[in-house]
């Protein structure tokens, strides 16, 4: 997200709509769909959607990934909202591995990020963990090694736990997530 236009990342058709449809109903116009370097984004302008979000989220615009954290509206949210965001957040950058021991992961370059992210899982019910690890980010241009941050949910029972509250776009995903449970 820059001053005046909203960048959104994903390679999912399904995520892609899903947000194609969410910018019409609520700001009443389309984003555009781009590519940059073949992977594909939408674009969506306007001062006034970035100035709402940030009224309702605090300070979206500028800084870095690795000072973000989950908005404190979402931490004081109700139990159906919390679930919503994480649907959302594991959605796009979550993954969910049914190979080997089943486990539900979300990677940041933010620590207060993960450690929120955290906090919402357990109060979901999910017993999970935070470790870090010295890595490359994949969707630089000019990667450096910084610290990242994992939060995971192992076992079936935790990531069952979830799979009742939580629901994704991304039918891979929610295949898997249906077959924890």
């Amino acid at each position: 997200m820059v001053e005046n236009e909203i960048f959104f990342y994903n390679e999912s058709p399904a995520i892609l709509s899903d947000y194609t449809e969410l910018c019409e109903r609520l700001f009443g116009f389309q984003p555009t769909a781009c590519l940059n370097h073949g992977k594909p984004f939408l674009l969506l302008p306007g001062k006034p959607i970035v100035l709402l979000l940030e009224k309702a989220f605090g300070q979206i615009v500028g800084g870095h990934s690795r000072t973000k954290s989950v908005p404190q509206a979402i931490l004081s949210a109700p139990d159906e909202v919390v679930a919503a965001f994480l649907s959302a957040l594991f959605d796009g950058d979550g993954s969910l591995s049914l190979s080997g021991k089943v486990s539900l992961e979300y990677a940041s370059a933010s620590e207060r990020l993960a450690q929120g992210v955290m906090i919402l899982l357990n109060r979901l019910g999910a017993v999970g963990r935070i470790s870090s690890s010295i890595k490359s980010a994949t969707n630089s241009s000019h990667p450096i090694k910084r610290t990242y941050w994992r939060v995971v949910v192992y076992g079936a029972d935790s990531v069952s736990c979830l799979g009742a509250q939580l629901s994704f776009k991304h039918e891979e995903k929610q295949r898997r997530l249906k077959h924890v449970q």
